[in-house]
């Protein structure tokens, strides 16, 4: 029968039926309109926090992974001369000087290092004003987080492995599918978000080494698995 035929009745916002699926228990179970509001605001700063969380993890993942700097750029950093070294070394990723070595005088630490942008960019988001009141304004706005919350996770996942360098082919190819998963169940929400199909891939080709194309493949074979049963869930749903 048509087992959402009316998911929408009262509804200020659209969802996809798994999605509708999952939050149709709440709205038969919590007959207040009031506590309804209330439970999907606890979703919403939860799934908001998750992103926040997830943009951290990215950050952290990105600018302080040390796997990816060799020691030979390392041991240049050292050795490099005071009259070409940035000012602002910490914007590159260059460890800051205590002391300037051509005039013996103390350098004034940043107030800002590239170890606390991890932070930063997590409260940016979570404390952005902006994105408060677009999403106390509309619920549909707010569901938008639980979009960027898939594509985060995925990314996430990419990071990962680009990060681990000793890593079994079985572990790597772990990291492929739940960044696929997530992937797909973003595009699953947003059919557009499948263009990030290709740049998440190629991160994981490369976190596979010398099996680039294994992994590029495994990651695209893993994407259209489960965007594929997503839409078949779908379609039972709605027959």
């Amino acid at each position: 029968g048509m087992m959402l035929d009316h998911a929408y009745d009262g509804m200020a916002f659209h969802l996809p039926p798994l999605m509708l699926l999952v939050f149709r228990p709440l709205f038969a179970t919590v007959q207040s309109r009031y506590l309804q509001d209330l439970v999907i605001g606890a979703i919403f700063v939860v799934i908001d926090l998750a992103v926040a969380l997830c943009l951290y993890d990215i950050c952290r993942g990105v600018l302080l992974n040390n796997n990816a700097r060799s020691e030979r750029e390392i041991n240049l950093e050292t050795d490099m001369n005071d009259k070409i070294r940035p000012r602002r070394a910490w914007i590159f990723g260059i460890d800051p000087r205590e002391k300037d070595a051509s005039s013996g005088k103390e350098v004034q630490p940043s107030v800002v290092t590239i170890s606390d942008l991890p932070q930063l960019c997590c409260l940016l988001y979570y404390c952005n004003p902006i994105s408060i009141v677009a999403s106390c304004g509309s619920k549909a706005q707010s569901l938008q987080s639980l979009l960027y919350l898939f594509l985060l996770l995925a990314v996430r996942e990419a990071v990962v492995a680009t990060n681990v360098t000793k890593a079994s082919g079985k572990h790597r190819a772990k990291i492929a599918f739940a960044a696929a998963s997530f992937l797909a169940l973003a595009s699953y929400v947003e059919l557009y978000s499948f263009v990030y199909l290709v740049p998440i891939s190629i991160w994981i080709g490369h976190a596979h080494g010398g099996k680039m194309k294994q992994g590029i493949a495994l990651c695209i074979l893993f994407f259209c698995l489960w965007f594929g049963l997503l839409q078949l869930f779908s379609a039972t749903l709605v027959e």
